[in-house]
Order: C-alpha cells, then sequence, then structure tokens
C-alpha cells in the first residue's frame, strides 16, 4: 500500500472531555483557560463581538445549555455549575441518582455534537479564508504521511524551532505539503491567526503553461506590508509609512502566537538579507518558509529538504490524476506499465501531473519521450519552469560538475567519482558541488557509517531521475541559445 494522505477533509472533533473541562470551569469563573476557549467557534465571536474569552464562553454555554431538555439542563447546572454532587442534584430534582447520572451523560453527549458542529463550521470558514490569502486549494498527498507528521509537530512545538524550512527542486511537493500542514485543526487552534505571503513569481498552469505573477519580487518591506494588509487590512496599512508599518508589525507579532508562511522564499530579493529580519521577529510567532534553493546553511531554520516519490507512490498519484480527469481505462492499468513514468519523471509529483494531463490526447510512450527527448512547447515550458532560474546562477564549473551527473551510480557517487568523471580539481569540485546543492540541482546523503564521517567518500552525491532528463536533451538547447546570444 502506498502512502496516501487525504487533505481534504481533517477531521474536526470536539471531545466530551473537553466539554466537561468547560463546565467545570464554568462553575468556577475560570472558562478563559480551557481548551475550548482556543476554538475557533469562540474566536470568531470574539472577532464580531466586543466581549472577552470568559464572557464569549459563557454566553454560549448558555445558549447550548437552553438547547438541551429541562431535565439534561437542570442536572448539568447542579453538577458542574452548582458544584454538586449527584445525591444533591437529585434530591433537588426530585429524582433517582440513576436518572441524574442517565440525564448528564446524554446532555454531555448532546453538548459535544453541538459543538463539533459549531466547531466544523468555523474551520470550514477559516480554511476558506486561509485557502483566499495562499491561493491555493489542499490537494491529495502521496508520500508525504511521516514528512507531514513531522511538519505538523514542528509548528505544534510550544518552543522551538521558531524558524521551519521546506527545502527541494521545483514541483517537488513544498507549498502542498505546508499548505496541508497549517490547514490541519491542531495547528489552526495552536496559532491566534496564520497568515500567507508568497514570493513567487510564476506558476505552472496545466492548460497555459508558465504563468507570472503581477506581484514585483518580494522585499523586506514589501514582507512587512503583506503581513500588515492580513492582520489589519490594507487600509489601516496604506496610511502607515514604512518605518511605522514595521514597527507596527513588530508589535502584533510580539503580542500573540502567530504562524506566517513566506512560500517561494528563492525567488525573493535577496533571501539571505530576509532570513534574519525574520529570524528577529521569531517568539512567539513561527515562520514556515518554502524554497527551491537549500536552506539548511541557515542556521536559525530547522528544514525538512523534500525528496522524489518512491516508486508505488508515484504510480498511485499517477492513477489518482488520471480518474480525476475521467480517464478511467488508463487509471487501470498494471502498474508496471505506470511505473514507466517513474524512469522519466523520478517521482516529481508536477512532472507526474503533467504527463496525466497530455495522456488524454496522445499514449503513454509518446508522453514519456517527449519529457525524455524536450520535445514540444509545453515540456520545454516545464524545463523552464523548474530549472531555467537555477542555471542562470550557475558558474562554469557547476554547470560542468551537473553535467557529467548522469555518469555518476544511481544511488549517488563519493567526491574522488565526481572529480574522476568530470576532471576537476578537488577543491573545484568543492565549490561547484556547494552551488549545486544549494540551489537543490545535486542530493546529498551521508552513509551513516560512524567510521565513514571523517573520509572523503562519506557523503554521497546524485540528482534526481528528472534532473537527468532535463540534462540529456534540453540543457543542450540552453546552451547553444547561450552561445548564439553571445555572438
Amino acid at each position: 500500500m502506498s502512502d496516501a494522505t487525504d487533505g481534504l477533509a481533517p477531521t474536526v472533533k470536539i471531545s466530551k472531555k473537553e466539554i466537561v473541562e468547560a463546565l467545570e470551569a464554568w462553575g468556577k469563573d475560570a472558562l478563559s483557560a480551557t481548551s475550548l476557549a482556543r476554538s475557533l467557534h469562540i474566536r470568531q465571536i470574539l472577532s464580531k463581538h466586543d466581549r472577552d474569552v470568559s464572557a464569549a464562553m459563557k454566553a454560549q454555554i448558555n445558549e447550548s445549555l437552553e438547547r438541551l431538555n429541562r431535565d439534561q439542563h437542570a442536572a448539568l447546572a447542579h453538577i458542574f455549575q452548582k458544584s454538586e454532587t449527584v445525591r444533591s442534584a437529585a434530591e433537588a430534582m426530585k429524582t433517582s441518582e440513576s436518572s441524574v447520572y442517565r440525564y448528564r451523560t446524554m446532555g454531555l453527549n448532546q453538548l459535544t455534537e453541538e459543538w463539533t458542529q459549531l466547531e466544523a463550521k468555523a474551520y470550514r470558514r477559516y480554511r476558506s479564508l486561509i485557502e483566499e490569502r495562499a491561493q491555493l486549494g489542499v490537494s491529495r498527498l502521496f508520500g508525504a504521511t511521516d514528512r507531514l507528521t513531522a511538519l505538523r509537530d514542528a509548528l505544534l512545538a510550544p518552543g522551538d524551532p521558531w524558524l521551519i524550512g521546506l527545502d527541494g527542486i521545483g514541483g517537488i511537493g513544498k507549498t502542498s505539503l505546508a499548505l496541508a500542514a497549517i490547514l490541519d485543526h491542531a495547528t489552526l487552534t495552536r496559532f491566534e491567526d496564520v497568515l500567507w505571503v508568497s514570493a513567487r513569481q510564476s506558476q505552472w498552469h496545466p492548460v497555459h503553461g508558465i504563468v507570472n505573477a503581477a506581484h514585483p519580487a518580494l522585499t523586506y518591506e514589501g514582507f512587512v506590508s503583506r503581513v500588515l494588509d492580513q492582520l489589519i487590512g490594507p487600509r489601516a496599512a496604506a496610511i502607515m509609512s514604512p518605518r511605522d508599518q514595521a514597527a507596527h508589525m513588530r508589535v502584533l507579532l510580539q503580542e500573540k502566537p502567530i504562524l506566517v508562511v513566506v512560500d517561494n522564499l528563492e525567488t525573493a530579493t535577496d533571501q539571505e538579507a530576509l532570513l534574519p529580519g525574520l529570524a528577529s521577529l521569531a517568539n512567539p510567532a513561527k515562520f514556515l518558509l518554502t524554497s527551491r534553493y537549500s536552506l539548511r546553511e541557515a542556521g536559525a531554520v530547522y528544514t525538512f529538504s523534500l525528496d522524489e516519490l518512491p516508486l508505488s507512490d508515484a504510480v498511485d498519484l499517477l492513477r489518482y490524476e488520471l480518474q480525476n480527469r475521467n480517464l478511467l481505462t488508463l487509471a487501470a492499468a498494471p502498474d508496471a506499465e505506470l511505473a514507466q513514468t517513474h524512469d522519466v519523471t523520478g517521482g516529481n509529483p508536477l512532472a507526474i501531473k503533467l504527463v496525466a494531463g497530455q495522456l488524454s490526447a496522445f499514449p503513454l510512450s509518446r508522453v514519456l519521450d517527449d519529457l525524455r527527448q524536450a520535445r514540444g512547447t509545453k515540456v520545454d515550458k516545464f524545463y523552464r519552469y523548474i530549472y531555467w532560474q537555477a542555471w542562470k546562477q550557475l558558474d562554469e564549473d557547476a554547470r560542468n560538475v551537473l553535467l557529467v551527473m548522469p555518469l555518476v551510480a544511481e544511488e549517488g557517487g563519493g567526491l574522488h567519482q565526481i572529480e574522476a568523471v568530470s576532471q576537476l580539481p578537488a577543491a573545484q569540485v568543492t565549490d561547484a558541488l556547494q552551488q549545486l546543492i544549494r540551489l537543490s540541482l545535486v542530493n546529498v546523503r551521508h552513509t551513516g557509517r560512524s567510521d565513514a564521517i571523517a573520509t572523503r567518500d562519506a557523503s554521497r552525491y546524485s540528482i534526481h531521475r528528472l534532473t537527468e532528463s532535463f540534462l540529456l536533451e534540453e540543457v543542450i538547447r540552453w546552451q547553444a541559445e547561450e552561445a548564439a546570444a553571445e555572438n
């Protein structure tokens, strides 16, 4: 079985334990310290009415109790509001103790169901707001369960890490994973608000190819402006000077726990300059960053590096995409036939979706050959979307090392092997690999052998299958274009 995570319907459930906690606090006037005080439903009440948390909780509890029948209401009021024993409640209600227990249970069950429905409604409303901020809908994830759990744990942690990063090659699923993690109900109730700032300069459209963004490249001033737009509204933010905006944002982020997502950080005007500014704003605010460029060199960022999907998950993703396009005959094809896609795409989710989108018009063999041979306008645009910005930043040594990486063993090669096939001195190979790793063009993994840490081949370097397909054909054209432009 593959690892598929359906991010479309996260569970929203208020427990009976939480209801009991709130009712016990109701009698002690301590409602603001309960877990339900942090619920999305209560938070939305507070955003509409000038009440404190305790008043909002009391009002909602009283409304809910009024919807119970008389006996259930009376039993809960005697036991929780008046802190009476079941025996005293039975005497006051002129009934048996067993009846009081029954009324209590029935009342708690009804309150639990009602508050679950109220919270689910509030969740749907808040989720729509965040998807609007992100301009993106959550999608089903494959091969992401473990990584999603680890990311949620990092977000839910009461302290460190304050800056959390997702890095990896384009199309690998960083933004989708980030959105799925923050739309978890526990994550949304952990933070007072969730903001989304996109630095994306272009995105891949399945029909139109590369679609450029309307906004300019992200600067720190632009980041401040977009954060304030979401916190206090565009009109209030617009009347402030840039200095006042920065000061006001800092105050707001230091007042309460807020989660800020910065998507596609690599397209910011200066990623290295932006990171220290974000670090200075952290605690109690947290930041979730996505980037095509490695974030591991930034010591303050707790980084998850995403890799391509394994074969079984890649096949299941392709099958799922075909079913969504009503290509049911193709979706029912044997695993062995669909597995050919992995040989070319290497499990890159965006590349798999590109393949699925073309299968309504062409056979699988033709689609994969076009991707492998870099044939057709759409394939050319796709490779440019994934690789062009990174390719332009490479110096000659880094390009030469990248071009010989298909000759390295699939499981990765050590420094000795890369030096041999590139015919470059050790120092130049080191510098080239640093560039390639930073741009997520080369993957690095450690052997895990304690006796190999200090050896030159303790680390293994490899490339994605999709990168190999790109290097074998498309990059040759780019080199020819660059040579022609220079002449």
